[in-house]
């Protein structure tokens, strides 16, 4: 018991660290020292009274850092464009903490050159990178999101996403190209072909598609060229995909790893450019879920790959959460 009451007195002294300004109402004893944890000597209903005390200001503390991170979530998406956004204010109208602005999860440095799309899918299909090259939906709907909480994006069961042809004109005939994407499938969609992304037209060696076929993951460029691996992608699991092109070799990788590199004469049109589909009608839509999707106007090196790989591979952080997670853990019956 006696073991079990000091790990509690640490665990709540810990919502010290949330927001020790926050008064929740409480009832006090003038005799008790509230700030510090009390000793074992003293009243059961005294301890109850700090206990209750200090979890409802950890609650308190958490909703106030949630509704701030959510403020901070939606300015970002109201100012893209913006060089330094956490110097400004957020949608509430208060300054951003400090801290917050020292622990900002930005993409690496050497990933954002060369970044000429990127579509996150955070309840639309708005490109991120800054440069407008927004998606318009065609039938795909937003996807719920998976247990892992990592990922969800939208689901291409009856439907696609086109992007403008402004950014399909950047990747004529042979220009380097990255295209980086999250995809799930299921067991029983193995059949026939399925794209992930698409740009050119249905002609000789004039594409570029990210396809799987029969369950395999591969690169074609419509009749000729085509880079096959045997990498399945079928159990539901999310697969990180991505597709290189150098001028003159094509590279296609899966959860950060090089399955295969090719040469490849590449002459691409530019009259599509599309998510979840390619440009046969609706035999290849993906069927399934795609979520952040990355295209660059170069080619990504290995190492750049495996970087972006573990970058977007890391659960999202919850904000005021976790201590509750543990607290409640603690506490039940």
């Amino acid at each position: 018991m006696k073991t079990k009451l000091g790990l509690l007195l640490v665990m709540l002294s810990l919502a010290v660290w949330c927001d020790d300004s926050t008064d929740a109402e409480q009832p006090t004893d003038p005799k008790v020292d509230y700030k510090q944890p009390p000793s074992e000597n003293q009243p059961e209903s005294t301890v109850t009274d700090w206990t209750n005390r200090r979890l409802n200001r950890a609650v308190a503390a958490a909703t106030k850092a949630q509704q701030r991170s959510d403020a901070r979530s939606q300015w970002l998406l109201d100012n893209p464009k913006n060089p330094d956004p956490y110097k400004q204010r957020p949608a509430t109208g208060e300054p951003e903490p400090k801290s917050a602005q020292a622990t900002v999860n930005s993409l690496p440095r050497s990933l954002q050159r060369g970044l000429v799309a990127y579509y996150p899918f955070n309840g639309n299909a708005k490109d991120e990178s800054g440069n407008g090259h927004d998606g318009k939906v065609k039938g795909a709907v937003l996807a719920q999101e998976s247990k892992e909480a990592t990922h969800a994006g939208y689901l291409f069961v009856e439907g696609h996403i086109d992007l403008p042809n402004a950014l399909a004109q950047q990747f004529e005939g042979n220009s380097p190209i990255s295209v980086s994407m999250w995809v799930r499938s299921s067991p029983n969609l193995t059949e026939g072909n399925r794209s992930m992304f698409a740009i050119g037209v249905e002609a000789h060696n004039r594409a570029f598609v990210m396809v799987m076929v029969k369950g395999r993951f591969l690169y074609s460029q419509w009749v000729d060229g085509d880079v096959r691996t045997d990498y399945v992608i079928s159990d539901r699991k999310w697969y990180h995909c991505v597709a290189t092109y150098d001028g003159s070799s094509c590279s296609l990788y899966a959860d950060g790893q090089l399955l295969t590199q090719k040469k490849v004469d590449a002459n691409r049109a530019t009259e599509s450019i599309m998510i979840g589909k390619s440009f046969v009608g609706q035999k290849e839509l993906w069927k399934d879920q795609i979520d952040d999707v990355r295209i660059y106007n170069r080619a990504l090196s290995e190492a750049e790959v495996k970087s972006l790989y573990k970058y977007e591979s890391k659960p999202p952080v919850k904000t005021g959460n976790n201590l509750l997670r543990k607290l409640a853990h603690f506490l039940r019956p």
